[in-house]
């Protein structure tokens, strides 16, 4: 999966749970730095869409830094 993105050149937002971030750096290893945020949680997190979920921990971060994503990348 991680040579079928090389040809990204669009913003992408990518977080995961703090286990699964060596993971998602490999996945990633491609596509160009220009294009990509990342975001390492503090807390343990989550896998999915339950890291913005008000109960998992850290997800006022997580919120935070997707938040400033999509503002930054509201002009591309």
């Amino acid at each position: 999966m991680a040579e079928s993105l090389r040809d990204l050149k669009k913003p992408v937002y990518v977080t995961s749970a703090k286990k699964e971030f060596a993971e998602t750096t490999r996945l990633m290893k491609h596509v160009s730095k220009e294009y990509v945020t990342r975001y390492k949680p503090k807390a343990e997190g989550a896998h999915g869409s339950r890291v913005l979920w008000g109960k998992t921990a850290g997800s006022e971060e997580y919120w935070k830094s997707l938040t400033e994503f999509l503002n930054a990348s509201a002009g591309h």
